[in-house]
């Protein structure tokens, strides 16, 4: 077996690489025979960069409510038999095994904040492509609060409701007591 007119030592007729490396790229042939020599065709050997794994997200706008559904989605090569392995900061490890290319989050809570990143590995080979770049997931909560004043002023039920927006009785206070305005505070965090 020959590369690049060198002789790579071989017990048989079989030359193995393991791991294939960029060293390995090259043209090879092999020389047969006792008195007069034989030359095969030439095979060129040529060795790729493991492709690297791209995630996106969908919805795109952030911050992601408390609630919502989010699609993760990691492609490798399109054309290639990808099996894709899920990754979270919390735990360094394959967090879910999917021959599909995306992990649906439905109703997402604060447990599913943080970091995520995927890789894929090619069935029946020994190949990992490199991880993708992360992506971090924020789950904003939504609090409500409650604000509320003393009104001097005598309110019939109806104007009360109509002024501060809140539901019907929530206003309502004894014939000849003063009422209390409550509002609904939203704040998002």
């Amino acid at each position: 077996m020959y590369k690049d007119l060198l002789f790579p030592k071989t017990e048989n007729n079989t030359c193995t690489f393991s791991p294939v490396s960029f060293a390995h790229r090259g043209e090879y042939w092999c020389v047969a025979g006792n008195d007069t020599a034989l030359y095969s065709n030439p095979v060129d050997i040529r060795v790729s960069a493991l492709p690297k794994a791209s995630l996106t997200v969908e919805p795109k706008w952030r911050p992601l409510y408390h609630g919502e559904t989010v699609t993760l989605k990691c492609e490798v090569d399109r054309y290639s038999n990808w099996t894709y392995f899920w990754y979270t900061e919390q735990r360094h490890r394959a967090t879910s095994l999917t021959k599909e290319y995306n992990v649906t989050i439905s109703g997402a809570a604060g447990s599913d904040q943080g970091k995520y990143w995927c890789e894929g590995r090619l069935e029946g080979r020994n190949v990992t492509s490199q991880r993708s770049d992360s992506i971090t997931l924020t789950a904003a909560a939504v609090l409500l609060g409650l604000k509320c004043d003393i009104t001097a002023q005598r309110l019939h039920h109806s104007d009360c409701c109509r002024q501060t927006g809140v539901w019907p009785g929530c206003c309502s206070a004894p014939a000849g007591h003063h009422y209390t305005l409550c509002e609904m505070l939203q704040e998002t965090r």
